[in-house]
């Protein structure tokens, strides 16, 4: 039984109907259990799935996160996923008469972890976690953000050991099985990736970063037509997104290694206008050119990109421009 429901229960209609539509102040947990509760009293809005997409859209727009990697036959890229920050904390304080002092004292170190978290210190905050944990071993938003924490330190194995505990006490968190995903790409298991990133996207099925991180996993393992397909619904999810330079870039790369390359520069110039430092972006143009016969147009590009900060392009240079 979810564990907001006996709380919810005692709320008005009213109250319920006004806190259905603040997705930015409850934890899923809460969320779902005032959904149930007004489904219960036939009061659900029909509108209530549209607004949370939307909402979620909004979310997304600043959620990337940019990791460097090298320009021919790997990946640059991956979505970030957000810490949360300050759900439960709120559910729990607003509803105080309904916690213990373990609770309390558990929200008030996953408050200490979420703030360590946003300064980098994540050791800090892997501490400040585990001790809301001990205290409350059901804090789902604990294990969760701490995953992220242990990320933070490429501990992989440790942070999909979080994301699991989240899923198991919340099986609906999309963004846990998005996040376990990721991390599980970066041990190199790919099919779990793809599995985690698809059950985020049956759970949530506008969630762009899902579609993108699985296009990740599946270029790494060479599935590039699959890999296209899934940039291209994360930028169809979200084409208002400043930083889909690296959906652009990724589905440029993947186009290259089908040898389609009008389609690659294509993907690529649109991710030099959305981000016009992008140096590797630039190098990965100078390829492609290459490959049709622009040499003096990839020598350039190749400059451009040495220019911006990307040592490996002179290894380009000094190959196809001396």
């Amino acid at each position: 039984m979810n564990r907001f429901s006996e709380i919810v229960s005692q709320k008005t209609t009213d109250e319920l109907l006004k806190m259905v539509y603040e997705f930015d102040v409850w934890s899923p947990e809460m969320t779902e259990a005032i959904e149930e509760e007004l489904k219960k009293r036939n009061s659900l809005p029909t509108d209530i799935q549209e607004r949370k997409n939307d909402y979620n859209n909004n979310e997304e727009a600043n959620d990337y996160k940019n990791i460097e990697a090298t320009v021919v036959g790997t990946k640059k890229g991956r979505y970030k996923y957000g810490i949360i920050i300050g759900v439960i904390i709120i559910a729990a304080y607003l509803f105080n008469a309904y916690t213990t002092d373990k609770e309390n004292e558990s929200i008030e170190y996953y408050n200490k972890g979420v703030e360590l978290s946003e300064s980098k210190d994540y050791h800090g905050a892997i501490d400040a976690y585990t001790k809301a944990i001990e205290l409350n071993p059901k804090n789902t938003e604990a294990y969760y953000n701490r995953g992220h924490a242990k990320y933070g330190i490429n501990d992989y194995n440790g942070a999909i050991a979080d994301f699991t505990k989240a899923i198991e006490l919340n099986p609906k968190n999309a963004d846990a099985y998005n996040s376990r995903g990721v991390s599980k790409d970066d041990i190199q298991d790919y099919n779990g990736a793809i599995a985690d990133c698809t059950k985020a996207i049956e759970l949530n099925p506008k969630n762009a970063e899902a579609y993108y991180n699985r296009g990740v996993a599946k270029y790494d393992i060479q599935d590039f037509n699959s890999a296209i397909a899934d940039f291209t619904k994360a930028i169809e999810l979200n084409p208002k997104n400043p930083k889909l330079s690296e959906a652009y870039y990724n589905r440029g790369l993947a186009k290259y290694n089908i040898q389609d390359y009008n389609g690659a520069i294509s993907d690529v110039i649109k991710a030099i206008e959305l981000n016009p430092k992008y140096a590797t972006a630039y190098c990965l143009r100078g390829i492609v050119k290459i490959e049709i016969g622009d040499k003096k147009g990839a020598c350039l590009d190749f400059q451009k990109s040495k220019e911006l900060g990307f040592e490996d392009a002179d290894a380009f240079i000094n190959e196809h421009c001396k």
